[in-house]
């Protein structure tokens, strides 16, 4: 692929969702390198008559946005017996910034968002996200660097979330990435280190009793290393190898040392089928080994996703993958995750998406006999009306199954979305 099309496809992936490379590690992070045409795709579809064209601002563009909306929630602590629903009011304020010059590029966002539980208000939360970064751009390649910092909560539904908490468990997150790519003809080269850091506050349990979660406070670094092979304008194939180590700071918590390195490697392909079919798969072996042989998750590693044109107004989407994650539970360091996802949408007007999904993930606990599997559907609809107006009304179901795993809940939850965006 020439090399002004990376550089071109870099520009996407820094500007139009600034944060992306600071938001997640090496090893989560897509790379979807080939230029293709959003307008194939009904989510990504650009519409000039709708799309907001921000605020000029000399040579930067900026992109202010407001979201208002109100949820109902039937089981909004994830229980199997004894559930309790809620309605909640959510606000939010978005901006970004980007720079629109013809080489290099800068960029920064900021977001502020409030869920305001009506009837159990300890639930309530508030988070903020705030990541800036930049590129420069190289004679035949470029080197992009990010920087985020984030107060975030885990989600009550969230696989081993701590079910005795009074309180959603509250966390911060600080990281940084730094990515180059080079391209020797037909083979591109690229690499990356990012690391991340969380610090979990601590709660307290229904009765009363301290629930410490300095345990689970860790440091992630990561580095990768991959080269892709131009094939034809169509195909390309590539390696890729990350290896990541997970030091955690306070063992205290924990009945054994939770730190841990490993590896991947991979082997995949990039391809567009006479623009009906595009998509990548990759496949290959992971390894996580804990300090000193305690525990170690080894095995088949992979990530794809592909999406079938299969008519101009409807796009169909599968993806998935197989990856380690990191536990909430003293009991247990990590698990391995493995999910699939298929998604249509659907473009009934213009300025009307409607979309369906389902989804299906395995956890598999390491060191006990923890297991889960969680069935998720969804259903909704965006309206956009003009540039400046966006409704989305959304329905989701969650079910979470963990026979005889310890710590691990059985639940049902469904939620019902709507949201109204003002955006600039």
């Amino acid at each position: 692929m020439p090399g002004h099309c990376r550089r071109a496809i870099a520009v996407v992936c820094i500007t139009a969702f600034p944060g992306v490379l600071g938001a997640q590690t090496l090893q989560d992070r897509p790379f979807e390198d080939r230029q293709h045409d959003a307008a194939l795709a009904v989510a990504e579809r650009p519409h000039p008559e709708l799309d907001p064209l921000g605020i000029r601002a000399g040579s930067m563009l900026v992109r202010p946005s407001v979201d208002l909306g109100v949820q109902y929630d039937s089981n909004i602590y994830a229980l199997d017996r004894n559930r309790v629903s809620d309605v909640i009011v959510t606000a939010g304020a978005n901006v970004s910034v980007r720079s629109d010059w013809s080489r290099n590029a800068l960029s920064a966002a900021a977001s502020i968002s409030r869920r305001q539980y009506l009837k159990a208000d300890s639930e309530s939360t508030t988070n903020y996200l705030l990541d800036a970064g930049g590129r420069i751009d190289l004679e035949r390649g470029y080197l992009d660097a990010s920087v985020d910092t984030a107060r975030l909560t885990q989600l009550r539904t969230d696989v081993d979330a701590p079910g005795a908490s009074d309180r959603p468990i509250r966390y911060r997150r600080t990281g940084a990435a730094l990515v180059g790519e080079y391209p020797f003809g037909m083979v591109t080269v690229r690499a990356g280190l990012d690391w991340h850091r969380f610090r979990f506050e601590d709660s307290r349990t229904i009765a009363g009793a301290p629930l410490r979660q300095g345990f689970r406070d860790r440091d992630i670094t990561s580095a990768l290393a991959r080269a892709d092979l131009a094939v034809s304008p169509a195909l390309s194939v590539y390696v890729d190898a990350t290896a990541n180590r997970r030091a955690y700071r306070n063992m205290a918590g924990a009945p054994f040392d939770r730190d841990s390195s490993g590896f991947t490697l991979e082997a995949g392909a990039d391809f567009d089928i006479t623009r009906q079919v595009r998509g990548h798969v990759q496949a290959g072996y992971l390894s996580q080994q804990g300090a000193n042989d305690i525990w170690s998750a080894k095995g088949l590693s992979g990530r794809g996703k592909v999406e079938w044109f299969i008519q101009p107004v409807l796009t169909l989407t599968a993806e998935g993958g197989r990856q380690i994650r990191d536990a909430a539970q003293t009991d247990t360091p990590a698990y391995l995750s493995t999910d699939i996802n298929a998604r249509a949408d659907y473009e009934l007007f213009r300025s009307v998406i409607v979309s369906a999904q389902a989804g299906y993930t395995w956890d598999e606990f390491q060191g006990t006999r923890g297991r889960a599997r969680r069935p998720q559907l969804g259903a909704g609809a965006r309206y956009r009306m003009g540039r400046n107006l966006v409704y989305d009304l959304r329905f989701e179901h969650l079910a979470q199954h963990s026979p005889r795993s310890d710590g691990l809940r059985n639940f049902r939850d469904n939620r019902l979305m709507f949201t109204v965006r003002l955006q600039q």
